[in-house]
């Protein structure tokens, strides 16, 4: 029998449904839904898309051709419908799969949707094939059809919603670090690095595997070091005002201070030059040169773009799929295809050791005056994602001590390579260095083969130093230290005048009876939330070393708001005494909620006006597994507003309290965050609090009154 070529071409031809809706459509409504999470225009990122668009068509395309009657039109009506499934999918069988990660990722609670899909999907598919003589006839007006609808509503929602931003953004290239953080002293350094979450044993196992004692020219390992506190957030004031914070002051000034009054301030004031490189802000310093490492360091406009279309087509894979395969393309937190297309030095945590490399290829001591720099990196922290050998993994691994050894391994070859530089360039002997954690990992310290629960969470924090002039291989000193310590040894080697706490390590005796103190919080409401004390008295490795001292309310100065003023939260604002119950451990700039509920206890004069509640945040949304954070806002206990953010970056959003909520003089406001997901869950690394937003700022302001109309 003849072939009808141009008809079997024709419906043959609409197996381009396949590539439309997961390569163009897909791709571009999750662009358009998102466009101020992307730093290049769509014009840009779909330049990625083309050759795998050809080659799924030429593949579902080619056997069309096989010239037998019967086969192509079962084929081709088999292709069909899957290209219909994957549009209904993606528009009518997205499952709540943000209240889903909320619940920590149990993908065989959904049973049913599991069940659903696959019936759907294999019924669809053998209707199909027994139907394809009829089938076939309106294939190619139904698929075309598809496609223009899909085209005419997502141009509309363009000309509406998208504008200019989503075909063409201007990139902006990531800032370069100023020149001056490069330039060191010809005669007198100070070089301060803190690797996070370094830990003492991780270090010295290390040391003694790799044989490096005598790379590690001239340092002293402080190996019964403790830390502060086991946060960041607390561990930083630790080391630069001399102080472990035990509450006498509120957060926010026990932060601020450190940041105002710590030694980096002495050097500066005492003529030396004063780079600073945090990982928290330390703007309200006073320091020479400033550097903020970007997420991505160094990135071209091209490797931006292909690491956007690697993300937008894993999402748009994963909308379009039925559950069971929702669960491969996800790949807990390795998306597939992003593992296929992009660039592994796109991992946040790599980038900091690019930076860091790059960072030691440039310095150059050219400066007469002395120099203090201070770098903090987040490696080894986890999400852990290198291996044995310090290339990327190609995934987040799981936390385990061996994959926190791997880590901790290429940041110290990282520090190896920094110190040699300096000997190349002729600056190491003169120079201070330390190298410390501020606190140490989540492992539990081991030694001798034994691991030593007893050890508070994160005590062990790493200090080596190497004073100017000392050579030798690296020496390990039992000598009872803490980080608080770290302020008068570097202002002892100085020579300069010091009224901190803390001592200089090395006039610390490894025989002396010494006390060193270690905070952390207990309770989660705020008028029982408690810090607890502990005095450490003798070998940190030791569990009769350690004794609960004091265990008393954190010092919270509640006063009466003025209305229209901003609630600036985070350790640099003033919003500490406004919390209630459900914020975790603040941070620079904001505070996370860490449970599915998180209160404001807000004093204000009784008014008769409207107020309108303002709040900046950022919702803990991971696309597409967590895709929405609900966020329900409560006055008093009457539902005020409910937010929807689908974001993950800052956002404004207001809500109108009646005057009748306001009576009283006092506000309870509530958030309610059903969609509270750990990062844990998420697969982003062993943090287990249930994040729902980061709160940056509040306000509430008196609703203007409507003016008179004339005549009244």
């Amino acid at each position: 029998m003849k072939v009808k070529w141009f008809p079997r071409l024709w419906i043959s031809l609409s197996a381009a449904i396949l590539p439309c809706v997961v390569l163009l459509l897909g791709t571009a409504i999750a662009f358009l839904g998102n466009t101020d999470e992307f730093e290049v225009g769509y014009s840009l990122v779909s330049t990625f898309y083309p050759v795998p668009f050809l080659a799924l068509f030429l593949l579902l395309f080619i056997p069309s051709l096989i010239p037998a009657e019967g086969w192509w039109q079962r084929y081709s009506a088999a292709v069909f419908v899957l290209g219909v499934l994957l549009w209904l999918q993606g528009n009518f069988l997205m499952w709540d799969y943000g209240v889903l990660d909320a619940r920590g990722m149990h993908w065989e609670a959904f049973t049913w949707q599991h069940s659903m899909d696959f019936l759907i999907w294999i019924a669809a598919v053998a209707v199909a094939i027994g139907f394809s003589a009829t089938l076939s006839k309106a294939i190619p007006f139904t698929v075309w059809m598809l496609i223009v609808m899909q085209g005419v509503t997502f141009y509309w929602t363009l000309r509406e919603f998208g504008g200019e931003e989503f075909w063409i953004k201007k990139f902006e290239v990531h800032g370069q670090p100023p020149e001056e953080i490069f330039h060191y002293s010809r005669t007198r350094n100070i070089l301060h690095i803190v690797m996070d979450s370094f830990q003492t044993d991780i270090f010295h196992e290390l040391v003694q595997e790799e044989d490096i004692e005598e790379d590690l020219d001239g340092f002293t390992l402080f190996w019964n070091n403790a830390g502060a506190a086991p946060y960041t957030s607390f561990s930083i004031p630790a080391i630069f005002s001399g102080k472990v914070y035990e509450g006498s002051v509120t957060e926010q000034e026990y932060y601020q201070r450190s940041m105002t009054e710590g030694f980096q301030n002495t050097l500066y004031d005492k003529g030396y030059v004063v780079n600073l490189v945090p990982e928290m802000s330390m703007r309200e310093s006073r320091y020479s040169n400033y550097y903020d490492i970007p997420k991505i360091y160094n990135g071209s406009q091209t490797e931006i773009a292909r690491q956007h279309a690697a993300f937008l087509l894993d999402i748009s894979l994963f909308r379009h799929v039925p559950h069971l395969l929702r669960q491969w393309v996800y790949n807990e937190n390795n998306w597939r295809i992003s593992l296929w297309m992009l660039d592994p030095s796109n991992v946040a945590s790599l980038q900091q050791k690019i930076f860091f490399r790059d960072y030691t290829t440039r310095i150059s001591p050219t400066r007469e005056e002395p120099v203090y720099s201070f770098v903090h990196i987040w490696p080894p922290h986890p999400p852990y994602v290198t291996d044995e050998d310090g290339d990327y993994a190609g995934t987040v691994l799981p936390n385990t001590r061996e994959n926190f050894k791997n880590e901790a391994r290429a940041a110290l070859y990282l520090f190896l390579d920094f110190i040699e530089k300096l000997k190349e360039a002729g600056a190491y002997d003169q120079s201070l260095i330390i190298l410390q954690g501020d606190h140490g990992g989540s492992s539990v310290p081991r030694v001798d083969g034994e691991d030593l629960d007893f050890i508070p969470t994160r005590l062990a924090a790493l200090l080596t130093v190497k004073l100017p002039g000392k050579h030798g291989p690296l020496q390990v000193s039992e000598a009872p230290t803490s980080i608080v310590d770290v302020a008068n040894t570097i202002l002892k080697s100085e020579g300069l005048k010091s009224d901190f706490p803390g001592r200089p390590v090395f006039e610390i005796s490894p025989d002396e009876d010494r006390e060193r103190w270690y905070a952390f919080f207990r309770g989660e409401e705020r008028k029982d939330r408690t810090l607890s004390l502990y005095s450490i008295r003798g070998s940190i490795y030791r569990a009769d070393s350690y004794r609960e001292e004091s265990r008393h309310e954190i010092q919270v100065r509640q006063q009466l708001y003025n209305l229209g003023d901003e609630i600036q939260f985070g350790l640099e604002g003033n919003g500490q005494p406004y919390l209630g119950a459900g914020w975790a451990a603040q941070m620079d700039r904001y505070c996370w909620t860490k449970q599915d509920r998180a209160t404001l206890e807000i004093d204000l004069p009784p008014t008769t006006s409207d107020l309108v509640l303002a709040a900046s945040y950022i919702p803990n949304v991971s696309p597409p597994v967590l895709p929405e954070q609900r966020i329900g806002v409560l006055v008093n206990g009457e539902r005020v507003a409910t937010w929807n953010a689908t974001e993950r970056k800052k956002l404004q959003s207001r809500a109108q309290v009646p005057a009748n909520l306001t009576e009283k003089g006092h506000l309870t406001i509530e958030f309610e965050l059903p969609d509270a997901a750990s990062p844990s869950k998420l697969g982003l690394g062993g943090d287990l609090r249930e994040l729902g937003i980061a709160l940056y700022t509040i306000s509430l302001t008196p609703l203007p009154e409507d003016p008179a109309t004339p005549g009244e």
